[in-house]
């Protein structure tokens, strides 16, 4: 059961491209942010990685016309509240990744299990570069560094347990994650002095001017 909800959620995160999370009724528009285009353009270049072959593509085009004839079927409905509209968001988005997942093979889920591996490695390395960048400009102290260190830990442990949550809808658990960042966000701050806070925020500043689109360079 553990292994099939795994491989679910790799699926999940490879192929949500076009089964974004809304904040938004039906008929309303939102604008892609750039992590989220960010995220697209990561997904298509691991679709690409699995070599589809031309029954697979086929049959993922079918899937994903039948998701959007019911999501259309969906947005169509009036007599709903905003949370009878997510949960069922929400099932029609498990039940087109249970169908992409019996799509692949097993070979094909083991490059996504290793895919995903090796992004959590480069995403430890980042976090690693990006400390050790503050430590300098901030003059962080060992006692100050272990506790951004187990800040991190316990974020990504609340983060993991939200996005296991069956019993939360999509929507449910983006409201969840973004108090989790906001909780993790004032936490930061009281390990930080004033002084390492205003260095902060001045760092901040500068990286949005020299990339205020937020877009990765390169």
């Amino acid at each position: 059961m553990k292994k099939q909800l795994t491989t679910l959620l790799l699926v999940s995160a490879m192929f949500s491209a076009h089964a974004q999370i809304n904040d938004q009724r039906p008929g309303q528009k939102q604008q892609e942010q750039p992590k989220s285009a960010q995220r697209r353009a990561q997904r298509q270049e691991m679709m690409q990685s699995l070599n589809l072959s031309e029954d697979q593509k086929t049959k993922m085009k079918a899937i994903r016309e039948e998701h959007a004839t019911k999501m259309q079927a969906l947005e169509k409905e009036q007599n709903i509240t905003v949370k009878q509209y997510n949960d069922r968001k929400t099932a029609l988005q498990k039940e087109m990744r249970s169908k992409r997942e019996a799509v692949l093979t097993t070979e094909q889920k083991s490059k996504l299990a290793e895919r995903k591996t090796q992004q959590a490695a480069q995403k430890n390395e980042q976090f690693a570069n990006r400390m050790n960048k503050m430590s300098a400009t901030l003059g962080l102290s060992d006692e100050q560094k272990k506790k951004m260190e187990s800040l991190r830990e316990t974020h990504q442990a609340k983060a993991k347990s939200i996005k296991e949550d069956a019993t939360l809808n999509n929507q449910q658990k983006k409201i969840k994650l973004m108090e989790l960042k906001k909780e993790t966000q004032a936490n930061r701050k009281k390990i930080l002095t004033p002084d390492q806070l205003q260095k902060m925020e001045e760092m901040k500043k500068k990286r949005q001017a020299k990339n205020p689109s937020g877009q990765p360079k390169g």
